[in-house]
């Protein structure tokens, strides 16, 4: 009997565990989470990019964090997908998502979680903010921004009205991703013979809230890079952000911001933040055709203030830890990280995490605020920025020697996962973005400028053609507005540019063999989630098949010294065993 009870009891044990490990969700990643602020975080919410292999067909939305025994609800989107498609992924398998839960994260501490498959996904819902945030985003003009031109029109937009949604990137039980789009117009008639431009600047507004919470992170990107209606240069007097009294901003790093010049005022029912101030001697400052500045600001109601930065200056990101085993950048089934998609190190030393926040704290040194703002010969002092902008490096977009090229940028922090390592990294993209001109958007539908719509059928329909005429910054732009060149004649012939936009209108773009120097924007949308970098990778990458595209150009075959892969596979087929005209370029 007591043979036939162990032997029950034993197949009991089995069947028990059997079932339960049946009932346990798969570990399919683990993930760690450094919260940098001295204090602990109760609630925060976390947010990270999670790569997936290539032949993952299980939906997900099932994917969660799980600590211990507790599974968090979590928000999944799709970041990038594969190329390809089929019946059950129209746009292709999911590559890479992004996750966002909530957790109590220890201070100054790494912390981590595993990531599980759930056995079918939670049903979808959309999270409120707080109330008074609520109240305040569906106030009429909450966010406000004006302008001033070279003859003092003024313009203005209301960059989070309803009538600018265009996406919706992320909504569910964790946050809500809004992006909006504005122009800034005219307010008021014109002098005679002073006209105001039909559309000034663009305002791109990226909202991002919090369920529950009367905090938000709003990064706003103006920018003169219409692909509809480019007006050239844009000069300026001043511009100037305003939020609505019932609410607070806190510009993030004001110091390495368009906003790093002014204090903020208080007038007409808004805290005004100007971005940047009118030139002490009445001087203007300049947007050359493509450039931006982006304003990054925590947004929230008075009584949250507290929480809100809590809450979104320490901005706690995961990244996977490294295995090859398990999803990570570091796995060679996973390993699709920015273009490459090349596997991570597993390892970078025992003092890898304190050598990244080492680096990133050095971006407040005063040796980084030289390099930020070009010396030109014989001024010692230099320009502290050049209006809206305060731009990294060299204004020669080809300047020789290594410095800055890397083949995979945001190693340390992919790996190690320091907070302030991830940061660094939008700070620096920010810094070369406002100086680099693809900024390229679309004024119908707010999309990023993409290639496919500028494609044409040839008159034999053999093949399609790529009109370039027109995309080129070393050609003329079609301008539409008579009003820009009366602007820009007036600003010369009074010798009205201030010394800064004099400067700023000497940088050039990285040229192509240099292009990876802006590849900042890489871990700043892959590792800090940042929908601007997003857009930045369309555009640049768009732009980067300007001149290295499969497709015959239409209107100059050389365009300009370049030739495209359609007229070099043509060279090669019609003279094989010859060599093509190619340079680093095109590598």
């Amino acid at each position: 009997m007591k043979t036939h009870r162990r032997i029950v009891l034993c197949l009991s044990a089995l069947v028990a565990a059997a079932a339960s490990a049946q009932a346990a969700p798969a570990v399919v990643a683990r993930i760690k989470v450094h919260n940098p602020s001295k204090d602990a975080l109760v609630g925060a919410v976390v947010r990270g990019a999670l790569p997936l292999p290539a032949g993952y067909a299980k939906p997900v939305a099932a994917l969660a964090v799980r600590e211990g025994a507790r599974v968090a609800p979590t928000q999944v989107s799709v970041f990038a997908t594969y190329a390809g498609s089929d019946e059950k992924f129209p746009v292709g398998r999911p590559e890479v998502v992004q996750l966002a839960f909530r957790a109590d994260l220890p201070a100054g501490k790494v912390s981590e979680f595993e990531v599980v498959e759930l056995p079918k996904a939670p049903a979808g819902t959309e999270a409120a903010p707080g109330k008074a945030l609520a109240a305040l985003l569906s106030s009429k003009a909450a966010v406000v921004v004006e302008a001033r031109d070279a003859f003092g029109n003024v313009y203005r937009c209301e960059p989070l009205a309803a009538a600018g949604l265009i996406e919706t990137r992320q909504v569910g039980a964790v946050l809500t991703e809004r992006l909006y789009q504005s122009i800034l117009t005219p307010v008021g008639s014109a002098p005679e013979g002073k006209p105001a431009l039909k559309r000034f600047l663009r305002v791109r507004a990226y909202l991002t809230t919090y369920a529950g919470e009367d905090a938000a992170s709003l990064s706003l990107m103006i920018h003169n890079g219409s692909m509809d209606h480019p007006n050239s240069e844009v000069y300026y007097r001043d511009i100037r952000v305003g939020v609505a009294e019932a609410g607070e901003a806190k510009v993030w790093l004001k110091q390495f911001s368009p906003a790093a010049d002014g204090k903020a005022s208080r007038s007409d029912g808004y805290t005004w933040l100007p971005c940047p101030p009118a030139h002490p001697d009445g001087k203007l400052y300049v947007f050359p055709h493509g450039s931006a500045a982006v304003l990054r600001m925590t947004l929230c109601t008075p009584g949250a203030r507290e929480r809100a930065l809590a809450l979104c200056e320490n901005a706690p990101r995961f990244v996977p830890a490294p295995s090859q085993e398990l999803f990570s950048w570091s796995n060679f089934a996973t390993a699709r990280y920015g273009a490459p998609k090349y596997p991570m190190p597993l390892d970078l030393g025992p003092d890898a995490f304190a050598r990244a926040g080492r680096a990133a704290a050095a971006q407040d040194s005063p040796t980084l605020n030289k390099l930020l703002a070009y010396l030109p010969a014989g001024d010692a002092g230099g320009l502290r920025t050049l209006g809206h902008a305060m731009p990294a490096h060299s204004p020669y977009g080809g300047v020789t020697g290594g410095g800055g090229i890397l083949m995979v940028f945001g190693a340390e922090a992919a790996v190690t996962g320091n907070n302030a390592a991830i940061w660094d990294h939008v700070l620096l993209a920010d810094r070369y973005w406002d100086r680099h001109h693809q900024h390229l958007f679309y004024d119908s539908d707010g999309k990023p400028f993409l290639i496919r719509r500028h494609l044409a059928d040839t008159p034999a329909g053999e093949a399609l053609e790529f009109p370039c005429e027109h995309l080129f910054r070393a050609r003329v732009l079609r301008v539409e507005d008579p009003a820009c060149k009366v602007h820009t004649q007036y600003v010369k012939a009074g010798d009205l540019q201030a010394p800064q936009a004099k400067q700023l209108l000497r940088y050039m773009d990285q040229d192509d063999q240099h292009l990876c120097r802006v590849f900042d924007a890489v871990p700043a949308a892959y590792l800090a989630c940042d929908p601007v970098n997003r857009d930045r990778l369309v555009t640049l990458g768009t732009q980067a098949c300007w001149k290295r595209n499969i497709y015959p150009y239409k209107d100059n075959p050389s365009a300009g010294g370049y030739r495209s892969l359609f007229e070099l596979k043509a060279h090669a087929d019609k003279a094989p065993h010859t060599g093509l005209f190619i340079g680093r370029a095109h590598g």
